[in-house]
């Protein structure tokens, strides 16, 4: 039976500052979602509804917080990926597995093709090359199949400690910038507590009816959750945080041989073991905490950017300037920061469309193992080749099938709210079949992950009901 290893000295200290060594994975999620989450929708959503969303936000956040960090313990206790445990879920052969691996197929061709397309819009507004040109959207599809192939050549030869060391560096700079546009707005924080507190389901305002037709076409909850459901990251980001706890070798993680991750033995039940490895948990718990405390700020300081800058003049990020409106909110400190957010908006773009192609490599690496027998000893090299592959010919599909970035985010994000709900229960069915019990959640863990489950798939089913009516 498998032991857990020694416990780091800053892990078994009372001091919670030396946790801060084992941040690192949750920075790779919180800055990849930066691109498209908070940067775009949470300004968009400041934009249309004001304050109004702060209490569904810090909820989400919460909640999603909860769904990684159960599969996290599961990770670090037992050295295995939940999929090894969905797989024998009751029903057709590792159908839950396979459902996320579609989900992450779904994800994948939007997000390669929104976020190239995006980016490339801006850098035509740069060039002050206008939609009147009569050659405009071939030269706007040509740069955003370039940035698209560029990203997925630098991903080819991606690795973790590459990946974790960029991705850090990049939410470093730009919570700077724009936390200083923040502090120098001066917002009301006695309005933005009591949105934190009270419920509401916001309407368009007429301004947005007038101005933005299009965008009140779309039903005021599914303009509202595909800014939720991008918040944090999605279960297919979720899959690939988990996987990259075995490449920091917390607790059981990364330390199996194939053949004892087959042979399926649970955690070690001494004393001295369940010791260790509620020890082992503060370096995924700190990991997950300053992750979404990371994003939850990010995004409301997006939102009250987007309430306080870009409502008063009637301004929403939409297709035509999905990037370019957001500039105000640091020319709103000094016009001459303008040529900053250039620089931050396409690092960051950049770098989220280049780690997505990590983040979706893991997560189909992790399912494609326990769905088919053929693909169990499919090296991760070989999928990194498909989700190339894959990727650049369906962003390309879609890019030059002239679709809006916003409708290409939206059926997938509302897919992946519904698949992060199911995520919960499933999570709540492994910690009861196969953990032993003294290393099972708590009552207060368990009842927020059932809490996740109900709130995020009732937001999943109503998001996708009134999308597709």
């Amino acid at each position: 039976m498998k032991t857990f290893p020694p416990v780091p000295a800053e892990l078994r200290s009372r001091n919670p500052l030396g946790y801060l060594k084992f941040y690192g994975p949750g920075a790779i999620i919180a800055s990849i979602t930066i691109g498209s989450g908070e940067t775009v929708f949470a300004a968009r959503g400041g934009a249309i509804f004001g304050y109004a969303l702060v209490w569904c936000l810090l909820l989400v956040s919460v909640l999603k917080a909860i769904q990684a960090y159960s599969g996290m313990r599961v990770v670090t206790l037992t050295g295995r990926h939940p999929v090894h445990y969905w797989a024998r879920m009751k029903g057709p052969k590792a159908w839950f597995p396979a459902l996320l691996g579609v989900v992450a197929l779904v994800i994948m061709a939007s997000t390669f093709g929104a976020l190239s397309k995006a980016l490339a819009t801006f850098v035509m507004q740069l060039l002050e090359r206008g939609p009147d040109l009569p050659d405009y959207g071939a030269q706007l599809n040509l740069i955003a199949s370039a940035i698209l192939v560029v990203c997925a050549l630098l991903a080819m030869g991606s690795t973790y400690r590459t990946l974790e060391l960029g991705q850090t560096a990049v939410i470093l700079l730009f919570l700077l910038l724009i936390v200083a546009s923040f502090a120098a707005l001066r917002p009301d924080l006695g309005t933005l507590l009591w949105n934190a507190l009270v419920v509401s389901f916001p309407d368009y305002p007429d301004w947005v009816r007038e101005r933005y037709p299009a965008v009140a076409l779309r039903p005021p909850w599914v303009e509202a959750m595909t800014f939720i459901g991008l918040i944090g990251g999605n279960s297919t980001d979720y899959m690939a945080y988990l996987s990259f706890l075995r490449d920091k070798q917390w607790g059981l993680a990364g330390r199996l041989t194939p053949s004892e991750e087959a042979a399926d033995f649970p955690p070690p039940e001494t004393t001295e073991e369940c010791a260790k490895g509620r020890l082992w948990l503060r370096a995924p718990l700190t990991d997950m905490l300053l992750s979404f405390s990371m994003v939850a700020a990010f995004s409301i300081i997006f939102l009250v950017l987007g309430a306080s800058i870009l409502a008063p003049s009637r301004l929403v990020p939409d297709a035509s300037e999905l990037l370019t409106v957001q500039a105000r909110f640091l020319t709103e400190l000094h016009p001459r920061l303008a040529p900053l957010y250039v620089a931050g908006i396409v690092t960051v773009f950049l770098g989220t469309i280049y780690g997505s192609f990590e983040l979706q490599t893991r997560a189909l690496y992790e399912c494609a193992r326990v769905v088919a027998a053929r693909w169990k000893k499919a090296s991760i090299t070989s999928v990194r080749r498909f989700v190339v592959l894959y990727g650049v010919t369906s962003g390309l599909l879609l890019i030059w099938t002239r679709w809006d970035p916003v409708d290409l985010f939206t059926p997938a994000i509302l897919l992946s709210v519904l698949a992060s709900g199911l995520w919960c229960f499933a999570m709540l069915w492994v910690d009861r079949r196969f953990l032993p019990k003294p290393y099972r959640m708590s009552a207060p863990l368990a009842a927020g992950l059932l809490i996740a489950g109900v709130v995020l798939t009732a937001f999943g089913v109503r998001s996708i009901y009134d999308f597709l009516s």
